[in-house]
């Protein structure tokens, strides 16, 4: 063979195999775009399934390593304390800042998500033969209905989380409904005090001495051995009730005279002591602790990733990130962008969570309340577009036969 025809053969193979190379990355490449739209469509039933298994794997992770802290346990912070792990420890920056206010920063990119995304296009703006999918199709909801999805997932957030029940939150009345209690661990050196050795109750409150409790006592497992707590009526842990001289006169009269100057200036409350006798918080104990951590994660994640996905399977579809034309189409493509971001952080925290806080049945709880809460907002704000779509606009478009989800 020719020394010319053998070069212009291997040539033409070569161009054969990278074009063919080129057809697979290509296949490949539009099957897993495909894979992450259809994955996209229905994102809460993908938070849900999502957040299921990492719940499950958090409890199957703490059970095999026993990493899990109960935090019904009055010393559950004393035990925290002690971790070896980063994440375990309720500490971190990530729980100190993020899961701590997970709905503040939730309820923002949401509002600038929302405020920043172009306006649904009415059906009948469409020019000739333009689809709702070729023309701003990510936004498949109104505004006012993202609005009213925003709103009613706060009300569920407060409804769990907040004292607006009757002076409690849902999760405070469940937790007091099942045998909950607020204790005050009271200055060891008080026993000292004979006057106050001899006390059953201060203030018309009943005084717990573990080191006097039977083996059979509700309160020996749960509180610190050899210490004594007074039993303060429940809304002084819900609602962060201070502990004053005028609400516990007697309580004061056997406390120094830094602790009842502090108590005066409203410094002693249950959740948070500054100095004095009083040097360690009451909070509750017992009860059925339904984790609300887990419960806000879900909720988050499933409204952000409900919010944001029409963009993401937007992006999905050209292969590419979004660039705004203008300054606010940049804003939200950044906005996009941070709450994916945060969706996949709650995931994690969710994990940790699941790891390293609560009784197996109290993040099983969690989780069923926040797919509950997710169901809920769904259900009301579709319903609501049904009876007034003329302010919430309908669900969906139809386009080529079918309905843009």
């Amino acid at each position: 063979m020719e020394p010319e025809v053998s070069i212009a053969i291997h040539r033409e193979t070569r161009s054969i195999g990278t074009s063919q190379k080129s057809d697979r990355q290509t296949i490949l490449r539009d099957i897993r775009d495909d894979m992450i739209r259809r994955l996209l469509r229905d994102p809460v039933k993908i938070t849900a399934i999502t957040a299921g298994v990492l719940v499950c794997t958090g409890i199957l992770y703490g059970k095999t390593f026993d990493t899990t802290f109960d935090t019904s346990r009055f010393d559950y912070s004393e035990l925290n304390r002690k971790s070896a792990f980063y994440f375990a420890d309720k500490r971190n920056i990530f729980n100190q800042y993020g899961v701590k206010y997970a709905w503040g920063w939730t309820f923002v990119v949401l509002l600038l998500h929302l405020l920043t995304g172009p306006p649904r296009v009415p059906q009948s703006a469409l020019a000739p033969g333009e689809t709702v999918e070729s023309r701003h199709a990510h936004q498949r909801l109104s505004r006012a209905h993202r609005l009213l999805e925003v709103v009613l997932a706060t009300l569920v957030w407060a409804l769990m989380t907040q004292a607006i029940l009757a002076g409690a939150s849902l999760t405070d009345l469940l937790r007091r409904s099942t045998g909950g209690t607020c204790e005050l661990r009271l200055p060891s050196s008080l026993q000292e005090d004979p006057n106050f050795s001899s006390l059953q109750t201060v203030d018309a409150q009943p005084i717990i001495r573990t080191a006097d409790a039977g083996s059979d006592s509700a309160f020996a497992p749960d509180l610190v051995p050899s210490e004594v707590y007074l039993s303060l009526p429940m809304q002084y842990c819900s609602n962060n009730i201070p502990i004053t001289p005028s609400s516990h006169p007697e309580l004061y009269s056997y406390l120094s005279p830094k602790a009842r100057q502090e108590g005066a200036e409203g410094k002693i409350t249950p959740s948070q002591v500054q100095g004095g006798d009083l040097s360690l918080r009451a909070r509750i104990t017992q009860g059925f602790d339904l984790s609300g951590h887990v419960f806000l994660l879900v909720l988050s994640t499933g409204l952000i990733l409900r919010h944001i996905s029409p963009v993401l399977r937007r992006w999905a579809k050209k292969g590419k990130v979004g660039r705004g034309e203008t300054w606010i189409g940049s804003t939200h493509t950044g906005v996009t962008i941070l709450g994916t971001a945060l969706a996949v952080l709650w995931l994690w925290m969710l994990w940790t969570t699941s790891a390293y806080f609560h009784t197996t049945y109290e993040k099983l709880a969690g989780y069923v309340a926040g797919v509950s809460g997710l169901i809920a907002v769904l259900v009301l704000s579709n319903t609501a577009s049904t009876i007034i779509p003329d302010v919430l606009g309908p669900i969906g478009y139809q386009a080529d036969g079918k309905k843009v989800q």
